[in-house]
């Protein structure tokens, strides 16, 4: 009887190690896709790069996607969210420094994205 408790110790414990083991690797995994901590702080990377809120609105409406200065404060304060044209805007302006999900984790990486095989 004592070594049967043993051995069920011994299954619990390894049991346990085990969920704790993929919780850590599940949740490195998740935090290792983005980068940033909020959407909010990708935005105010790329304000960085292009020299400011106002630099950022006019270099989007140069590219084709007309953006005034308070939607961009907005984007980066988190009272709003922008659209994808101008997520993906946004991410071409940092070089690829911020990527469209760092703007938007709603969307889904189209990087993982697989194309649909004709049949």
């Amino acid at each position: 009887m004592r070594l049967l408790k043993n051995q069920f110790t011994w299954v619990l414990l390894f049991s346990i190690a085990i969920a704790i083991f993929m919780a850590i690797t599940i949740t490195g995994n998740i935090a290792m896709n983005n980068q940033f901590a909020s959407p909010e702080a990708a935005i105010k990377k790329v304000i960085e790069i292009c020299g400011g809120q106002s630099a950022l609105s006019r270099k989007l409406t140069e590219r084709g996607t007309p953006v005034a200065q308070p939607s961009v404060n907005k984007w980066a304060s988190g009272k709003s969210i922008p659209k994808l044209e101008y997520a993906m805007g946004m991410s071409v302006l940092s070089e690829g420094a911020v990527r469209v999900t760092d703007i938007r984790p709603d969307l889904p990486d189209p990087m993982s994205m697989q194309p649909t095989p004709k049949s």
